[in-house]
């Protein structure tokens, strides 16, 4: 089983506009970490899927959640198709000023598992 956290911008508390303090696709948020909906994906299907794949952590203290597990397709078990990334977009959120609980609410595709397509043709 691999477990990774999904975020909702759930009960989150002020957000301002876009101050200069996080990029420009991030939401700048005043909150505490235990205002955040935290979701679990538990799968066992990467060794058992005809495109399947490994885990990948990485790890960033530095925003929430700070680890983050994500799939890296091995080869497609089928003639003539290829493994390619199932894509889902999540909002994880990185550390602004720890004494005011401030934080920038950030995009982040990740990849959640992998799936076989037919391979293109270059002619």
């Amino acid at each position: 089983m691999f477990f990774f956290a999904l975020m909702l911008p759930l009960a989150l508390g002020a957000t301002t506009s876009r101050p200069s303090i996080c990029a420009p696709d991030c939401e700048h948020v005043i909150t505490n970490t235990t205002n955040l909906s935290l979701f679990r994906h538990v799968s066992e299907l990467d060794n058992s899927s005809v495109a399947p794949w490994t885990l990948n952590v990485t790890t960033d203290n530095q925003r929430f959640p700070a680890s983050i597990r994500s799939a890296v397709c091995r080869n497609c078990l089928l003639d003539g198709m290829v493994s390619k990334p199932i894509m889902l977009e999540i909002y994880i959120y990185k550390m602004v000023d720890q004494r005011l609980n401030s934080w920038c609410q950030c995009p982040l595709q990740i990849a959640v598992g992998c799936t076989c397509v037919q391979a293109s043709l270059r002619g």
